[in-house]
């Protein structure tokens, strides 16, 4: 009984992160007649303090790691239905984490019901985002078939492993290939990101993958921005099937030229490769890189290749040979440094460009952190018949486009710049070679201002094409290039998408009462700060163009007088879904919502999610709208509570709602059962309100006396 008091005292001091304490705690776990002498079986050590009273005694465990073992002891001695409840109200607490892996270990998997408090633990385990090496770890601990089966159906997802973790250790490999030799799993990809090997662990993690995984299933490799030494990546790729890998990634690993003369053999070897991924090596040398253009050209289903231009730097030319393979479809030119020397980057991106013009067969191009110059990525473009879409992400755009020597470009679909900088008049203005374009995204970087002049150029670039969609997001879009913007839109008869935001108050006037007649299906006017004055303007831009039929306006500030002007000016329009998410709307707007979808029979969507609606608003809504039909309502984080209970059963059933979101609200446990009920009425989303024993508490909470579990042992 001493013992088991010691283990229980053990467990409360490590609930409470506590490592010392006084006579009296000490003495509620030792019967009266041990003495300091007998050391409390040898586990407990004893000091004297002093204190304003003198000297007294403090006691503490010989070892933290002895304190943990014994606290898992006591979980491991309790009814299995104590355990659960442990379990699920502390199994995330950052404390027990040492003290998990020794209950892994003691508790017997005799019962289907321990199996079950086993499964809660992974579970529990996975809510916290631990590690993945944890969880292999706690399967090594307990030595038990079921628990390794329960890890990797836990851990493997449609037979994908994965290791993402800064440091591993070479017991975590042991704990892995225990787990993996007891489930024997067939794994179709393996991916392992950011993770430091030292010599004893890369010797462990290619023992392991050698031995464990069946590489002959093996079609997806990843290793990023690991530091593996070349002779474990040599061993690696020898390991794989050349007639069933699909997939290799290998990109910040300090490849060197030894590494890709054994790739090169493997692409000349392989009937399956389909994608490579060799970019940031900057060590490798010509006479790796001449091997890898040897295996390309042998290759015959090599589909995808992802390189950065600088690992190049030696003999730029051999990049323009590289892309010049017909077999390719889908290129991207990345980097993940700072480029040092601009003018030899230059020239290695002239190579990239020389070799995409001699390509027959590449269809998709993303150019990421490259700096480009804009003439010769133009006359890429005019002389390419093959590329169809291309995405510059992070970019630096240098240098103008002089374009009258340049022909026309009937290919190229689709066009997407993202947080690109310097995106010159000329740019733009060179945009009307690219004649077959359908969507044009450009994305700023937050502070681009688009004036007037720019969207002049813009306009001049593709007001007369068959473009489709046009994005222009996070631009400060200046007043006076709103009118031009307008005329834009409405003169290009084939548009059915744009979006445009921070547009200020002038502006967002300006395009309402400019735009008329355009031939716009879907209008996104996100995230434009848009206050209540505009909802009149927005009023006539629906009922100007009547071919727009979703808007949306989420993430503005129209709020409860914007929303009255909006349903004043409007009526009967074509709109069929409408977005007005985190708007500010309400509290005291539930019947002026009710109006505006009674007066706008053809909507049949909209979002009003994340607002200030409160019940008072549910129950206008459910008195006001009588008879409607819709697709989908989403309420979902307002300020509904349990009192709007009748009113949404009210507002279900005598309306035709075919989905409802009510999820994120203050609905309660009773509300909620007694919507249930009309279910079959309404497909709706709500919250699941489970008990406080089945959920699980944040490791970060305080653990009080009072909130530990007090269990009944017998």
């Amino acid at each position: 009984m001493y013992f088991k008091n010691l283990c229980r005292l053990a467990y409360k001091m490590t609930i409470k992160s506590e490592q010392v304490v006084n006579h009296s705690e000490m003495s509620s776990a030792s019967p009266a007649e041990v003495t300091d002498d007998s050391l409390f079986l040898g586990f407990v050590n004893i000091e004297h303090a002093s204190n304003r009273c003198g000297l007294h005694k403090i006691y503490s465990f010989l070892h933290l790691t002895l304190q943990e073992y014994l606290a898992a002891v006591y979980i491991a001695s309790l009814p299995y239905t104590g355990q659960r409840k442990l379990i699920k109200k502390y199994a995330t607490l950052e404390e027990l984490t040492q003290v998990w892996l020794f209950y892994f270990g003691i508790v017997e998997n005799t019962q289907t019901a321990i199996t079950e408090t086993l499964t809660i633990l992974i579970k529990a385990i996975v809510y916290k985002a631990k590690s993945d090496t944890f969880l292999y770890q706690c399967a090594f601990e307990s030595q038990l078939k079921s628990v390794c089966d329960e890890v990797l159906n836990t851990v493997l997802e449609t037979s994908e492993f994965g290791l993402f973790c800064r440091s591993v250790s070479p017991m975590d490999f042991v704990a892995m290939e225990y787990v993996f030799s007891k489930s024997l799993p067939v794994l179709r990809t393996f991916s392992i990101e950011d993770c430091i090997f030292d010599m004893q662990c890369a010797s462990k993690f290619v023992s392991f993958v050698s031995s464990k995984c069946d590489m002959s299933c093996i079609k997806g490799v990843t290793i990023h921005e690991c530091d593996l030494e070349s002779q474990c990546i040599h061993k690696l790729i020898c390991s794989l099937n050349h007639h069933c890998i699909c997939e290799i990634s290998l990109s910040e690993c300090g490849l060197v030229s030894s590494s890709l003369m054994i790739l090169g053999n493997l692409l000349k070897d392989s009937k399956s490769l389909q994608s490579l991924d060799i970019s940031g090596n900057n060590n490798i040398g010509c006479d790796g890189m001449e091997a890898l253009v040897e295996g390309f050209r042998i290759n015959k289903t090599i589909k995808t290749l992802r390189v950065s231009p600088s690992d190049f730097s030696n003999d730029p030319s051999i990049l323009k040979i590289l892309l010049c393979n017909n077999k390719l479809k889908n290129l991207e030119l990345l980097e993940y440094h700072e480029i040092q020397d601009l003018y030899r980057y230059q020239l290695i991106c002239h190579s990239a460009m020389e070799g995409l013009q001699c390509n027959t067969s590449i269809e998709t191009v993303e150019m990421n952190s490259v700096p480009i110059e804009v003439r010769p990525f133009m006359c890429m473009l005019c002389t390419n018949t093959t590329i169809t879409s291309i995405e510059l992400v992070d970019c630096v755009l240098e240098g103008d486009c002089e374009i009258t020597d340049l022909n026309q470009n009937m290919c190229l679909h689709r066009l997407n710049i993202l947080e690109s900088k310097n995106i010159t008049i000329g740019f733009y203005s060179g945009l009307k070679l690219l004649c077959g374009l359908v969507e044009l995204y450009i994305f700023g970087v937050g502070s681009n201002i688009l004036s007037s002049n720019s969207i002049s150029s813009l306009y001049a670039g593709i007001g007369c094409m068959n473009l489709q969609s046009l994005t222009l997001c996070d631009f400060i879009i200046a007043p006076e290039a709103a009118e031009i913007l307008a005329k834009l839109v409405t003169n290009n008869q084939s548009l059915q998408y744009a979006h445009f935001d921070k547009l200020c108050s002038d502006g967002i006037r300006i395009l309402c009462s400019s735009i008329r007649s355009c031939s716009l299906e879907k209008l996104s006017l996100s995230r434009n700060s848009i206050g209540p004055e505009a909802g009149q303007y927005l009023a006539h831009l629906i009922n100007n163009n009547c071919r727009i039929q979703d808007v949306l306006l989420d993430d503005n500030q129209l709020g409860s007088e914007g929303i009255v002007a909006l349903t004043k000016d409007i009526c009967n329009c074509c709109v069929k879904s409408m977005d007005i998410s985190y708007n500010n709307i309400g509290p005291g707007a539930g019947a002026v919502l009710a109006e505006l979808i009674n007066n706008n029979q053809s909507m049949n969507v909209i979002n009003l999610s994340s607002n200030k609606l409160n019940s008072d608003d549910i129950i206008a809504l459910s008195t006001n709208l009588k008879g409607c039909s819709m697709e989908n309502i989403d309420l979902s984080d307002n300020f509904i509570s349990s009192d709007a209970g009748e009113a949404l059963v009210d507002l279900i059933t005598n309306n035709k709602i075919e989905r409802m979101n009510l999820s994120g609200n203050r609905l309660g446990s009773q509300c909620t059962r007694k919507l249930e009920a009309y279910r079959q009425n309404c497909d709706f989303t709500i919250d699941d309100f489970e008990s406080e024993s089945d959920s699980f508490v944040s490791s970060d909470s305080d653990s009080s006396d009072s909130d530990i579990i007090e269990v009944d042992e017998q």
